[in-house]
């Protein structure tokens, strides 16, 4: 005889948070849990993700104060449902001041046909009710290791020409974190956001490095300032100012590569016919990879 469930109390969805809370929440949700966001009736096309946290997530959660992620987990401990949240496979790096729908776009780029990813999206993930601050040794040993664990980091840029997350300390130092611990990463645009950075790819393939490339943590932002002294400090400790630049600009460098590569391979196989943008383009990716000293390819 099947087993009556039992309903969830106030002290089970304080136990959720509370492990949840211990170092680093473990939990993620499918696309489908950040596609119906924007399906709430308070949802505009212009919000950005500080705005949905604000006007969606932390109402949703308020009367628990846990996270969004948790209170879904109560919810599927009452229901049959129990395929929208689990262990989280996949982490998405991201800036806050992006418009919600162009994260989703992005993510829905890389998530077609594949209904394994768990995303850990801090939004969703973390308590957002009075978010504790992590001492600067849980950012580069409790956080690099959950990166590891994970080993799976989409990267979101937008817009294309001056990506907002390659201004922010936060997102810079998820990316070192994402290279140095060997994660797969995936590097993602909007749709339009791509065409328009695939067009001038063959237009001013050294515009692109110039914008693109311009990277200097010394330089990036916060929302707090004590966030970004503490990450400027972590870096001057345990990287170094001038090395992580070089690691970042490379990886970001090697993604272009790999987009103009991709790009170069489709119109040969579909014998487009080779204009002077085209060749200009070819000898370019050419010289990058003689900069990097990757003569062979």
């Amino acid at each position: 005889k099947e087993k009556k469930k039992e309903k969830i109390n106030e002290k089970d969805i304080n136990d959720l948070n509370e492990i949840s809370d211990l170092s680093f929440p473990s939990y993620g949700v499918k696309l489908s849990v950040l596609q119906e966001i924007m399906n709430n009736e308070k949802f505009t096309s212009e919000m950005t993700t500080t705005d949905v946290c604000n006007t969606i997530i932390k109402i949703a959660t308020e009367t628990k104060k846990c996270s969004y992620v948790d209170l879904l987990r109560a919810n599927e401990m009452n229901s049959n449902d129990h395929n929208l949240t689990g262990k989280a496979n996949i982490f998405v790096s991201h800036a806050w001041a992006y418009k919600f729908s162009d994260v989703i776009d992005s993510l829905e780029q890389i998530s077609i046909n594949n209904d394994e990813y768990y995303f850990w999206f801090d939004m969703v993930c973390v308590n957002q009710h009075g978010t504790a601050t992590r001492p600067q040794e849980w950012w580069s040993t409790t956080f690099m290791s959950a990166i590891s664990s994970l080993n799976n980091v989409i990267i979101i840029l937008s817009p294309w020409n001056s990506p907002i997350h390659l201004k922010r300390a936060w997102c810079l130092w998820e990316l070192y974190c994402s290279v140095s611990t060997k994660s797969n990463i995936q590097i993602v645009m909007p749709k339009i956001q791509k065409e328009h950075f695939i067009e001038t790819l063959f237009s001013n393939f050294e515009d692109i490095l110039k914008k693109i490339c311009d990277i200097d943590v010394i330089n990036a932002q916060s929302f707090l300032v004590n966030d970004q002294e503490m990450i400027l400090k972590t870096v001057r400790e345990k990287v170094g100012i001038s090395k992580i630049n070089k690691i970042i600009i490379k990886e970001i460098q090697n993604w272009i590569l790999s987009v103009a590569l991709d790009e170069i391979k489709k119109r040969d196989e579909n014998n487009e016919n080779i204009d002077s943008s085209f060749s200009i383009l070819l000898n370019q990716v050419g010289s990058l990879f003689q900069q990097q000293g990757k003569y062979s390819d």
